[in-house]
């Protein structure tokens, strides 16, 4: 807030209709982002379009902005759907992440601001109406949402904050110059696999690697198809098998070029892909969303080149954090002991059936634990 101004302007708006309704937004939206210090780029305008256009079954979209003297200084996105939760049917306004995948927040200019704009976003969602509970996923630590949160819970709405995931982070500030990036691994085991490795794939002709920042069908049908071979296929939850995914990811990865912050690697061997990864490279932040590569290949340790490898075009881009992204697991945690923690924060309507979807959320909860642990067996091995 500009000096010698004590008392700003703070205004608050709804925008409300179909997924379009992005568009009327974009442009100014983007240079909040740009100009901001917000550090993800989930909550860009492209990528919350992507995200609203997947979702064929919301009844509604929600556009929650503030202005400050008359600049847009935060914007709150929020899909409103009839969900069952624990076989009760609630009417649930919802952040635009999904469970376990990538980081959210209330999109704010700066800390100064935070204060005033979560109130003022409290205020809007608040006049909304036919909401049972708000559902913010995927939210970091000490993130704009938890203020969201204070302001709700100060005006007498009952709130929950569940710290579901400690997501695997690689610090790299300290980094810059290093010649053999497997020295980054902390298992001692680990590094002699990938040096291993390394020697093996010399014997059969060598590795290459790939990466570019440009929208590449074949490198992204390839990572479907990879993805798809492993027990993510075998759970019918890869994206070649659901068309609406694969839409999404397409998007993105269109956006994220046309943005800037597109990141996918490749590794060849015999002149065939084995290995992609789409990832995003943002604010010098490393995002790491999607991996594949070939079951048949176990013994080459794929999965941990892979990772070097992007390991080493981070190094070279001054990148000073990759953020593995999802829950943490035994292969990620040879690589680094860094973890960051993520909640989803829900605030309730007042009144009795408010208490009873809280109920309702809170058996989900439980349920989301065992999914979650079941999750983890099945990636804890990487090859």
């Amino acid at each position: 807030m500009g000096a010698g101004n004590e008392h700003p302007r703070v205004a608050g708006e709804v925008l409300s209709g179909g997924p379009g309704i992005v568009e009327f937004l974009a442009e100014e939206w983007r240079q909040l982002c740009d100009a901001s210090d917000h550090p993800l780029p989930f909550n860009r305008p492209e990528w919350v379009g992507a995200y609203f256009r997947s979702n064929d079954k919301a009844r509604r979209f929600f556009l929650l902005t503030v202005r400050i003297d008359g600049k847009l200084k935060a914007v709150l996105p929020l899909i409103d759907r009839k969900r069952w939760i624990s076989r009760m049917p609630a009417n649930v306004l919802r952040g635009p992440s999904d469970f376990d995948l990538w980081p959210s927040d209330i999109l704010v200019a700066d800390e100064s601001v935070r204060p005033t704009a979560a109130r003022e976003l409290w205020r809007l969602v608040r006049g909304l109406k036919g909401w049972d509970v708000i559902e913010l996923p995927n939210i970091p630590q000490g993130g704009a949402a938890e203020e969201f949160l204070r302001a709700a819970t100060e005006d007498g709405f009952p709130s929950h904050r569940w710290e579901y995931m400690q997501s695997p982070c690689i610090r790299l500030e300290d980094r810059a110059g290093m010649q053999d990036t497997s020295d980054i691994a902390l298992s001692a085991s680990l590094r002699r696999n990938i040096r291993g490795a390394l020697r093996k794939v010399e014997k059969e002709g060598g590795i290459q690697v790939r990466s570019s920042d440009r929208f590449d069908s074949f490198l992204l049908q390839r990572l479907y198809e990879l993805e798809a071979s492993g027990w993510k296929g075998e759970q019918g939850n890869a994206i070649l098998l659901r068309e609406k995914d694969r839409r999404f990811h397409d998007d993105i990865a269109i956006a994220a070029q046309n943005s800037g912050y597109l990141s996918l690697h490749a590794l060849e061997m015999k002149g065939q892909v084995v290995a992609v990864s789409m990832g995003f490279n943002y604010k010098k932040i490393f995002f790491g969303m999607k991996m594949g590569w070939d079951q048949g290949l176990k013994s080459f340790s794929l999965g941990h080149l892979l990772i070097n490898a992007i390991l080493k075009d981070c190094l070279r881009n001054s990148v000073t954090e990759f953020h593995m992204m999802g829950l943490k697991s035994d292969w990620k945690t040879q690589w680094t002991k860094n973890t960051l923690p993520y909640s989803t924060c829900y605030v309730f309507h007042k009144g009795i059936y408010g208490k009873v979807v809280k109920s309702a959320i809170r058996k989900s909860i439980s349920y989301q634990v065992q999914t979650i642990s079941s999750h983890e067996g099945h990636i804890q091995d990487i090859p």
